[in-house]
């Protein structure tokens, strides 16, 4: 069976992972953000359980059942987690889900898959040749001819919740801005985000109007959150 919607829930305190998966697509992804999950013509036709797994093997137990279920043509990916899985991204483990249209991002622990919806950057490469006669710089470009493709080329709606985007990132730098270099490489790559749902995070006015110039619709719930000593 081919999956075509699939909603991982990760509870790092409990060791809980819950899975669902369904093979008819959502509706649509133009609704409100609180029913996406649900918002299915039928039940999912899997759904399963895990818990008092150990805290260190929740990545390894996902990565298996990522590569033993049928989710390579999925159109909506849902991932709710209050912590970064250890030793791996989720870009890692769904990458070759190149059909996927919609993700919902609930939760502190998705914040690393924000970054990596960005194109890999083109590398240039410099180097000299020096013979006795002349010396001729050689130049060798690579991402010239043909763009890099983005990760999860077709997708144009992303819906986020519960993220704090005034907070820093000791590794990847400001959250906000890793993930406006994302959306901007993304439109530069003609692989542009069309829809953005932002519900229940901590986000000011000032950046949301910033995100309306690379994404064609915003849609805000009004809140910028608590204050970040809160």
């Amino acid at each position: 069976m081919e999956f075509k919607t699939f909603s991982v829930t990760i509870d790092c305190r409990e060791c809980l992972i819950g899975v669902a998966a369904s093979a008819s697509p959502a509706n649509s992804t133009i609704y409100n953000s609180w029913v996406l999950e649900d918002h299915r013509d039928s039940e999912p036709e899997l759904t399963l359980s895990f818990y008092q797994l150990s805290r260190y093997s929740l990545r390894d137990f996902l990565g298996q059942l990522c590569s033993v279920l049928a989710i390579s043509n999925l159109r909506s990916l849902s991932i709710s987690s209050c912590d970064e899985l250890r030793g791996s991204s989720w870009y890692e483990l769904i990458q070759h889900c190149k059909k996927i249209t919609t993700i919902q991002a609930n939760g502190y622990g998705t914040y690393n898959l924000l970054g990596s919806l960005a194109p890999p950057k083109s590398t240039n490469v410099t180097g000299r040749h020096d013979d006795r006669a002349t010396q001729t710089q050689v130049t060798s470009t690579i991402g010239v001819d043909a763009a890099p493709t983005s990760p999860f080329p077709k997708l144009t709606s992303l819906l986020l919740e519960n993220l704090d985007f005034n907070e820093d990132a000791s590794t990847f730098g400001d959250r906000y801005d890793v993930f406006v270099d994302a959306l901007l490489r993304r439109k530069e790559n003609k692989t542009p985000l069309k829809i953005l749902y932002i519900d229940r995070c901590v986000i000011s006015t000032q950046r949301v109007n910033s995100l309306q110039k690379l994404v064609r619709e915003v849609r805000w719930d009004g809140d910028e959150g608590p204050p970040y000593n809160e």
